[in-house]
């Protein structure tokens, strides 16, 4: 495949060699008039100097100067007008037609000049040589076997017009009279010594002319090879390039190269997301101001040399984040330290699923050994508070004793329906599912929640964003439930006047559609130790709390198999985060028809 076809089947469309072709013959084009315009001028005020040593009146030899002359200012404006005809030529071939005119117009310009200054003797016979080079450079073996061919014709035909085989209109007359001795001009041994001049002149010159069009036709070919050669490495380069590039940027994994210094030199698209940094901007930076962790890996000589795997835990943006990493050292091929690749993955939604399963596990067993536990207090609390409510009845019991009586009553019915709410978080009953408008769900419960006594005594207002239907499957009653409980944490976490947002977004770009639904105060906070207890069974720091509204919210959750996640800062405020499946119509139909089955 040569390297038209390549770059053709590369890039598709019109052959990208073909335009670099075209350009760069436009460019040898000018350089070429170029050339030509400054070597006439350096003749030119050679000429002039030469002429103004002459003294006396006009004589013969004031007329060479003046062909010099006319010949210099013809050369100007036949390259006026080929610089011109390059502005309206803009085709290839059309150019190397123009290419061959302007070369085969250098070589009648040499023969002019030769002719001029005095036939084969002239020393500017090497102008022929001149214009082989430039046909070879050009051109390349084809132009320069032209030319070759062109300025042996033209001195040929300077000879035969040396030894007047042909007349050459008095021209080299001028040149003899001023030149040569007329005593050689007429004598029958200058005859003779002129023409075997002439003979070996052009020998000489046509074994120049072709020796020059072989060595830089030779010396063309090969640089074009070279070039060509050179054009496909580093078209290859190129798409190596940009396909290392998508690959690099494809990954999810986020990929950094720092330099021995500890400084970004790259870093992908993954970790400009995870970083939330700007690719540009970072560049430079110090990776140890971002993760602190690599600061003593990196310092210390042993570490750094060896492939290093970790997990650390970094704040941006007041959230926390876990990244696992790995650090390499890279190595140019004589072994030498040139930086480290530093490559990480945000596992902190993956903490936070094992987070959520060791809860549920310890949820799970908390569950069934506290049934069980409740179950047979639930028993013992039935006798006790039938035999209370016997000897509350006989007439022998003063009224202290009643009113005693009556206070084991009470609190033996406050136990006991403390035990039937835990039993129904342990053991809760069949739920109800159906497809029900989450964001309406949603707009219901707060527009009730904000007629509730505490919301209007201290001036809250509530903020409802949302975003239009959401089709979700499950228990809608227990969902409102949910969300009330949510709502009513958010109030008494905020003992003042304040607001409490509600967010709904649909998240369509996960492995599977979910709607997130956010629940933020600006309340007292929880503190960090707490977090990861809030959710367990009997855990409280209200005064008065049982520890079973939020387990009680994690365990509906689940079941809907949803997630429920919680972000506090002490004095801040708190950020209650749940996100269930959204449902297709697919979907819906496969899962209503197994729970009908089931």
């Amino acid at each position: 495949m040569n390297l038209r076809s390549l770059t053709a089947d590369s890039f598709g469309g019109q052959s990208t060699v073909a335009q670099v072709a075209t350009a760069d013959l436009v460019s040898q084009l000018k350089w070429l008039t170029f050339f030509r315009v400054a070597l006439m001028t350096v003749l030119l005020a050679a000429t002039f100097l030469f002429n103004l040593q002459e003294n006396g009146t006009l004589s013969s030899s004031d007329r060479l100067y003046v062909l010099v002359y006319y010949l210099c200012t013809a050369t100007f404006i036949v390259s006026f007008a080929y610089t011109l005809l390059l502005r309206f030529v803009q085709q290839h071939t059309s150019l190397v037609r123009l290419t061959y005119i302007q070369l085969s117009g250098d070589t009648l310009l040499a023969a002019a000049l030769v002719v001029i200054t005095g036939g084969t003797s002239s020393v500017f016979t090497f102008f022929f040589s001149l214009v082989i080079i430039a046909g070879a450079i050009i051109l390349f073996r084809a132009g320069a076997l032209f030319l070759a061919i062109l300025s042996t014709l033209f001195l040929v035909g300077i000879g035969l017009v040396e030894v007047d085989i042909i007349d050459g209109f008095g021209v080299l007359e001028v040149y003899r009279s001023v030149f040569i001795d007329p005593s050689d001009v007429l004598s029958g041994q200058g005859v003779t010594e002129r023409h075997t001049r002439v003979i070996y002149n052009i020998t000489v010159n046509v074994f120049a002319f072709f020796g020059v069009s072989y060595l830089a036709s030779w010396l063309s070919e090969k640089l074009r090879r070279s070039a060509a050669a050179l054009t496909t490495e580093r078209e290859r380069l190129d798409r190596l390039r940009v396909l290392h590039e998508h690959i690099v940027n494809s990954i999810a994994t986020g990929l950094v190269s720092i330099d021995t210094h500890h400084r970004i030199t790259y870093l992908n698209e993954a970790a400009s997301q995870i970083l939330d940094l700007d690719v540009f901007q970072s560049l430079g930076t110090d990776i140890t101001a971002i993760f602190r962790d690599l600061k003593l890996v990196l310092e210390n000589e042993t570490k750094r040399e060896q492939i290093l795997r970790e997990e650390s835990v970094i704040v941006l943006n007041r959230k926390r984040l876990y990244l696992g990493w790995t650090l390499s050292p890279l190595l140019d091929e004589g072994g030498s330290l040139l930086g480290h690749t530093f490559m990480f993955t945000d596992v902190t939604r993956l903490r936070d699923l094992e987070r959520q399963m060791r809860r549920s596990e310890k949820l799970a067993a908390v569950g069934e050994l506290s049934a069980a536990i409740a179950h047979e207090i639930r028993n013992p609390l039935t006798a006790i508070s039938g035999c209370v409510e016997m000897l509350s009845g006989s007439p022998t019991v003063g009224e202290s004793d009643k009113r005693l009586m009556g206070i084991v009553l009470r609190e033996t019915d406050q136990l006991n329906q403390w035990i039937s709410d835990f039993l129904n978080y342990s053991r809760p009953s069949p739920m109800q599912m159906r497809v029900f408008d989450f964001d309406q769900m949603v707009a219901d419960v707060v527009e009730v929640f904000r007629k509730d006594e505490n919301v209007i005594s201290k001036g809250l207002n509530l903020n409802l964003e949302r975003v239009g239907t959401l089709q979700v499957l499950g228990d809608s009653a227990r969902i409102k439930q949910v969300l009330y409980n949510l709502l009513a944490n958010a109030e008494q976490s905020m003992k003042d006047a304040g607001e409490i947002t509600i967010g709904l977004s649909a998240l369509m770009a996960t492995s599977r559609p979910q709607v997130e639904l956010r629940v933020v105060d600006r309340g007292e906070g929880i503190e960090r130790q707490n977090l990861d207890r809030i959710f367990q069974p009997f855990f409280t720091t209200k005064d008065r709390g049982t520890g079973l509204g939020l387990a009680v919210i994690h365990r509906v959750i689940e079941d809907h198999d949803g997630l429920i996640r919680v972000d506090s800062e002490p004095g801040r405020g708190t950020t209650f985060t749940v996100q269930l499946p959204l449902t297709t119509s697919a979907k819906l139909g496969r899962r209503e028809t197994q729970r009908a089955t089931g």
